[in-house]
């Protein structure tokens, strides 16, 4: 299964719902799910910041499907220390 569909589908959104979320239409949420369209580095960029997705877990399947949202107000040093 394409890993965009999978984590779509264990946050239970709807294409409409994604498409919405990252300002681009229904069919290239379709077609990037069905491997017509190639996802662009920003469609993969913003997918994985807005839903907390893994971006290694997006691209190999390895590790995680999410990651913990990180404030960015927190400093690098004070994240090494959580």
């Amino acid at each position: 299964m394409n890993r965009f569909r999978a984590a779509r589908k264990e946050l239970k959104y709807k294409q409409k719902d994604v498409a919405s979320k990252l300002g681009v239409t229904y069919g290239y949420v379709c077609d990037v799910e069905c491997d017509v369209k190639k996802p662009s580095k920003l469609y993969i960029n913003a997918f994985c910041s807005i839903f907390h997705v893994n971006p290694e877990w997006l691209a190999t399947g390895k590790g995680d499907m999410f990651q913990p949202p990180v404030c960015p107000f927190v400093s690098e040093e004070a994240r090494r220390h959580q």
